[in-house]
C-alpha cells in the first residue's frame, strides 16, 4: 500500500520489482494507493507474437478516486526480476531497449504497449497519469522494431501502440522493418488502419457492388477495405466529370481523414466547440467532424492555431489520431 501525501514524495517497492513513486503535488489530499498482484502466467498468451512478459500483472486502486495533478512514476528493474546478469557482471544483457509498460486493452482483447520512456541499465522508468486497468512490463520482439523510428520521435509512442495491437506492421525493405512515419498516407491505407481499429471483418463485404470509375485500377489488397468502407458509409469517394472515384492511391487530406474517422463512429461532443485560425478553409462536409473531434481532444491542430484541412496527413499524424480516437471515442478511457 502506498500512502500518498500532497506535500511529500512517497516511494514504495513492490514484490513485482516495481518501485512506485508518487511525487509531491500529485494528490490534492492524503490518499492510499493499493497495488494488486495477479497470476504472472495469466493472459500472457495474448501478447503479440515474440513479445515476452517480464513481470507479473498488477493493478491499482485508489482510496479516493481523484485525478492526479502529476504522473505517478513506475520503475521496473528487469534484471532483479529474473536474477540474471550480463557477461561483465552488469545488469542482464538481454533486457533490450524494446522493453516497456503494457496495459490490457479490453476492446482489442490484447496487451497494448503504452509507455517506453527512459532506461538506465536494466531499470525502466515510466510516468503514468492513469492508473486504471491491468498492467505488465514486457519485452517487445526485436523483429517488430521500426528501424526508422527514433525513440525521441514525437510519435514513437503512438506508432508502437498501434503496432502492439496488430493494427500496423510497417514495411520490409532490404531486411529492415520501416514505418516511414514522415511519408503521406494514401486514402486506402488510412481506411485500412481505420477498419482494423474498428475490428471490421472486411470479408463480409465481398459482394458489395462498389460502383466507382477507378474500380479497375484498385489493387487487390485494397479492394476489400474499400468495399467495406463504402458499405459502412465511412468513405463516399470524390465526384468527378466521369462519376465517383475512390482516389484510393492518392494522399488523404487532413479534412478527409477527420471526416472518415468521424463517420466511423459519430458521437455527441461536449459544448466546447474549438475554433482554428483557418476555420474558414475547412470544407463544409468536414466541419462537423473537425469541430467534434477537436472538442474531445482527438485533434488539436498545429502550434500556429491552424488545423491544416487541405494538407496531406502523414503516417505519424495518423498514428497519433488513431490512438487518441481509440482513447477518447472507442474505449472512452
Amino acid at each position: 500500500m502506498i500512502e500518498a501525501h500532497p506535500t511529500r514524495q512517497t516511494s514504495v517497492q513492490t514484490a513485482e520489482n516495481v518501485t512506485v513513486v508518487v511525487p509531491v503535488g500529485t494528490v490534492a489530499r492524503e490518499n492510499r494507493i493499493v497495488m494488486y498482484k495477479k497470476n504472472p502466467a495469466a493472459d500472457t498468451s495474448m501478447l503479440a507474437g515474440g513479445d515476452k512478459a517480464l513481470s507479473g500483472q498488477f493493478s491499482f486502486e485508489k482510496l479516493y478516486n481523484e485525478n492526479f495533478a502529476k504522473p505517478v512514476i513506475l520503475r521496473f528493474d528487469a534484471a532483479a526480476a529474473d536474477g540474471s546478469v550480463g557477461p561483465d557482471g552488469d545488469a542482464a544483457a538481454d533486457i533490450p531497449g524494446t522493453a516497456g509498460l503494457y496495459r490490457y486493452n479490453s476492446y482489442f482483447d490484447n496487451w497494448e504497449l503504452i509507455k517506453e520512456e527512459s532506461r538506465q541499465g536494466s531499470v525502466l522508468t515510466c510516468a503514468l497519469d492513469d492508473l486504471s486497468g491491468q498492467f505488465m512490463f514486457a519485452e517487445r520482439s526485436g523483429e517488430k522494431t521500426f528501424q526508422d523510428v527514433a525513440a525521441t520521435h514525437w510519435a514513437a509512442g503512438y506508432i508502437y501502440r498501434l503496432s502492439s495491437l496488430g493494427v500496423t506492421a510497417g514495411y520490409e525493405k532490404d531486411g529492415r522493418l520501416l514505418f516511414r512515419q514522415d511519408d503521406n498516407i494514401t486514402r486506402a491505407e488510412y481506411l485500412t488502419l481505420l477498419l482494423k481499429m474498428l475490428q471490421v471483418d472486411v470479408s463480409k463485404y465481398g459482394d458489395y457492388d462498389l460502383q466507382v470509375k477507378d474500380l479497375a485500377e484498385i489493387e487487390d489488397w485494397a479492394l476489400p477495405y474499400l468495399k467495406a468502407g463504402f458499405a459502412l458509409g465511412i468513405m463516399s469517394g470524390s465526384a468527378t466529370e466521369n462519376g465517383v472515384e475512390t482516389n484510393w492511391n492518392q494522399p488523404v487530406s487532413r479534412a478527409d481523414a477527420m471526416t472518415m474517422i468521424y463517420n466511423a463512429k459519430k458521437f455527441d461532443p461536449p459544448e466546447t466547440p474549438a475554433d482554428f485560425a483557418d476555420q474558414g478553409q475547412i470544407p463544409s462536409y468536414a466541419a462537423e467532424a473537425v469541430k467534434n473531434l477537436a472538442a474531445v481532444g482527438v485533434i488539436s491542430g498545429y502550434s500556429d492555431g491552424t488545423v491544416g484541412p487541405a494538407k496531406s496527413i502523414s503516417r505519424s499524424e495518423t498514428a497519433a489520431i488513431m490512438v487518441k480516437w481509440m482513447e477518447k471515442v472507442l474505449t472512452g478511457r
